[in-house]
């Protein structure tokens, strides 16, 4: 063999290694591509789901704040029946603590009557801190402004 057959194998040779090189590398970089396509699909399904659950939080937490709003709505207004009720116990209370029966006002009210709203009087006294334990106001107008058994049965309480 000659010098020149050498150097057409080798030549050939080289070449043929070259090609099988770069096969291998365009195969190689086609796996890779593929492989980062899948990932990159995996990723985007991912990124789907979690864009989804991610909207459903947003409108679980826009009901939820719906719900609280619409709660503190009900206790304000709960809030505001309970002064409400309040209040009128309260005018109810003043209204008993204060009501006169004249003398001659009523045939129906006699002195068991009479005693019993003084009870009742002495009862409201005690229970909102606005006498003492027979029922008498500590207050101006107490025991002789006809909060107790000590007024005259014609001035019982004041207008």
């Amino acid at each position: 063999m000659t010098p020149m057959a050498y150097l057409k194998i080798g030549g050939a040779a080289l070449a043929g290694l070259l090609i099988a090189t770069t096969v291998w590398y365009v195969g190689d970089l086609r796996t890779r591509v593929a492989e980062a396509k899948a990932r990159i699909a995996t990723q985007a399904a991912t990124i789907t789901v979690q864009q989804a659950a991610a909207e459903q939080n947003q409108r679980t937490i826009a009901a939820l704040q719906a719900a609280k709003d619409l709660g503190d709505r009900a206790q304000a207004a709960d809030a505001r029946r309970q002064r409400s009720i309040a209040t009128a116990a309260e005018k109810a209370k003043e209204h008993i603590r204060h009501v006169t029966i004249p003398d001659d006002g009523c045939r129906a009210v006699d002195a068991r009557d009479a005693d019993t709203l003084e009870q009742l009087r002495g009862l409201l006294a005690t229970v909102s801190g606005g006498g003492d334990a027979d029922g008498q106001d500590s207050a101006a107008g107490g025991a002789d402004g006809g909060h107790s058994a000590a007024a005259s049965a014609g001035s019982v309480g004041q207008p």
